[in-house]
């Protein structure tokens, strides 16, 4: 438990709740002449055991992490209740187990019972875990609904294994032939609810492929030497392994902290500030960042690019023609407050944006913003804009016209910038209107915006 601090904290703590469960199991099996000393030696362990967990350095940053509601989406279940109902359904079914267990080892202890035993106390510690998180998530504000949701791998795995255990065991135990009996359908059983319990909606990454990155860029790591003090190198548009690949490759290959930039990389947001950034490892052609001028060897299949370079040919946005907002690069650097870019645009994140532009043409005097807001029959969604701080215009999206096109009128005066301020107080996330499993806060969905 200790040692996976330092890859992630989930199964750390997982583990060292499953231990103090045993521990309590072994005290209420034991007889009572070693019960006290048992326990005490048991609950010293599972409590030095957790103290290791908590000194260890990683423990802060991923404390922190927990606190940033990350994306996880998930096809049957996208709300507290949801997560709440499982926890319930996987905690009795591990009593069960429990239950099963107790009455085999009280005649003749196997492992056939140990089994029962331990799967049941690891169902019993995360369905307990994923409840503690929700009480103190909708109780105290704790943490965030990813803290909670991201039990979901172990409990759907719980749910498979306690159903089938338990069929099997009691089948066993009514069955006057072996080949027959309800626990023949414990197969079934498996293979019914493996495919029912695919919760997760996100896309599929092939792990060999990350593998492969992860390989390429700890050999570069060996070679290149340390990266200049105070900055680290960061694996960023390497292309088939998604913004999630890229973060495992940075952390686990590259040594970069779990905060700060390599968070944005996991977000798929731009990391804007270069000063921390020494290299980019990325794909050959990956945009914005592989730059033939910028280029400073390679790293097995991926380019390496200096960052500093790269960031220095980001020019400042131009507010002349039209500025489509699927662009990397000089819209990330004069963004903030959007979601990286999808095919055809990008959503508002969170309650206010923010776009900068160099006024190349004074002449320009109107701004042509293409729009579409998140809305559904009970939630309408509006959009404060201010240009310079000056003259707001409040746009409002429902059912009926959840698609604007909003005319800004641009000050007609000398200034060199036009600085683009969104205000969105009804953003919601898909989630909370039970459209998916996104928990992100989103309000306006931007396609380009055009100057004439």
């Amino acid at each position: 438990g200790a040692l996976l601090t330092s890859v992630h904290l989930l199964p750390a703590v997982e583990l060292i709740g499953t231990l103090g469960a045993l521990v309590l199991l072994g005290a209420l099996s034991d007889s009572r002449e070693k019960r006290t000393w048992r326990f005490i030696a048991g609950a010293g362990i599972a409590l030095f055991s957790l103290g290791l967990i908590v000194v260890n350095p990683d423990f802060l940053a991923m404390y922190r992490l927990s606190s940033n509601n990350g994306l996880m989406a998930l096809k049957y279940i996208d709300s507290v209740r949801g997560m709440a109902v499982l926890s319930i359904a996987v905690a009795l079914l591990s009593l069960g187990l429990i239950a099963l267990w107790w009455r085999k080892q009280r005649t003749a202890p196997s492992y056939e019972g140990l089994l029962l035993k331990y799967f049941g106390a690891f169902g019993l510690t995360v369905a307990g875990l994923c409840v503690i998180q929700i009480l103190l998530y909708v109780g105290f504000s704790k943490g965030s609904e990813y803290a909670y949701f991201k039990y979901a791998n172990a409990l759907q795995s719980m749910l498979v294994l306690d159903v089938v255990l338990l069929i099997a065991q009691l089948g066993k135990d009514h069955a006057t032939d072996s080949n027959r009996g309800p626990s023949v359908f414990a197969p079934s059983a498996l293979a019914l609810l493996a495919c029912a319990c695919v919760f997760s909606k996100a896309d599929f990454v092939f792990t060999e492929k990350i593998v492969a990155a992860e390989r390429e860029a700890r050999a570069f790591a060996k070679s290149a030497g340390q990266p200049a003090p105070g900055t680290h190198d960061f694996a960023i548009g390497i292309a088939e392994i998604g913004s999630f690949g890229n973060y495992l490759v940075s952390r686990f290959s590259l040594g970069t902290p779990a905060l700060g930039d390599a968070y944005d990389i996991l977000l798929g947001s731009y990391p804007k500030d270069a000063t921390r950034i020494n290299r980019i490892l990325g794909s050959s052609g990956s945009l914005p960042w592989d730059i033939a001028k910028c280029r400073r060897g390679v790293a097995g299949s991926m380019v390496v690019v200096d960052a500093a370079c790269a960031y220095g040919e980001f020019t400042m946005l131009k507010c002349i023609d039209t500025i489509e907002f699927t662009s990397r690069g000089a819209f990330d650097k004069a963004g903030s407050g959007f979601t990286a870019p999808d095919s055809n645009g990008r959503w508002s994140e969170g309650m206010q944006a923010t776009l900068i532009c160099d006024r190349v043409d004074p002449t320009t005097r109107v701004a042509y913003l293409d729009t579409a807001g998140l809305v559904s029959d009970t939630h309408p969604q509006h959009m404060t804009v201010w240009v310079n701080d000056k003259n707001p215009q409040t746009i409002e999206y429902s059912t009926k016209s959840p698609a604007r096109t909003v005319e800004l009128a641009l000050p007609a005066d000398d200034s060199s910038q036009l600085t683009f301020r969104f205000e969105f107080p009804d953003a919601i996330s898909p989630a909370e209107l039970g459209m998916n499993g996104d928990q992100r806060k989103l309000a306006v969905f931007m396609y380009r915006m055009r100057f004439e």
